[in-house]
């Protein structure tokens, strides 16, 4: 964890910057001016109670500076009851909303942090007082990489139930109000398909939703009715870490030769 860094490249493999992040163990984003955040966690044994120095939101600056953004540890330790430590799989940035959703697999919760002074606006799962679902059972369990669309509404990438690890994709209507997840579609249900870890989903320009199913190596395009619009497969065993899996899935709109460096 101390010597993890954080390497930009083009994609012929040219390196633009490379960033140190020590305590870097899984989730990162970049920033449109080129700050990148990741939770910085100091064990690697997750049978310890870290302490205070457990996980933090960091910034890394463009001009080298650091900002500490939020303290997880901190904050879970004033809520009710200390149910976890801290566990990051996913951070995005919205930069409509100049948010962060920090989503922790330990607690089966995503939280929304203001980006500029740290404070959780408010969070979706299973901690006391997260918004509820609404209905009961579209409840995301151990989710991974939430996101906000452009029309406000939350993308999960989630398992279907607590007790199974069938992946789906769930949408929902942030009704702030009433402090309620409102389903608004689902994508997976059927046929199932496992997905023990990791996972994300993104919604392309043309209205499909495109899921990642990190250790089952399966990549599925849905249509907004549901339908399989398109899939492949990887894996020659699921969950086994000398298999395949896929770790991110970012889409990229345009021409991919435009990231390479000129030819000569």
């Amino acid at each position: 964890l101390d010597s993890s860094v954080v390497v930009e490249m083009k994609i012929d493999g040219t390196e633009v910057r490379r960033v140190e992040a020590p305590g870097l163990y899984h989730a990162f984003t970049d920033m449109p001016d080129g700050t990148i955040a990741y939770p910085r966690h100091w064990s690697t044994n997750w049978d310890d109670d870290p302490g205070p120095d457990g996980e933090v939101v960091v910034l890394l600056h463009p001009d080298g500076t650091q900002t500490d953004l939020f303290d997880c540890d901190a904050w879970l330790r004033n809520r009710p009851e200390r149910p976890d430590v801290c566990g990051a799989n996913t951070l995005s940035y919205d930069a409509a909303t100049d948010r962060f959703l920090y989503s922790l697999f330990t607690v089966d919760t995503a939280l929304e942090l203001d980006a500029s002074t740290g404070v959780a606006t408010r969070w979706f799962g299973h901690l006391p007082d997260a918004y509820t679902f609404d209905p009961p059972d579209s409840a995301f369990w151990y989710q991974h990489g939430p996101v906000y669309l452009d029309d406000g509404r939350l993308l999960v990438s989630t398992h279907r139930a607590e007790d199974t690890t069938d992946l789906v994709v769930r949408e929902y209507e942030v009704d702030e109000s009433a402090g309620t997840l409102r389903e608004t579609a689902s994508y997976g249900v059927a046929p199932e398909e496992p997905g023990r870890q990791m996972g994300e989903a993104h919604r392309l320009p043309g209205g499909n939703t495109l899921h990642n199913y990190g250790t089952h190596a399966l990549l599925r395009e849905f249509a907004p009715d549901g339908a399989v619009v398109w899939d492949v497969r990887w894996e020659d065993e699921e969950y086994t870490w000398v298999g395949h899996q896929i770790g991110r899935s970012a889409p990229v709109a345009g021409d991919l030769y435009r990231f390479a460096s000129p030819r000569r």
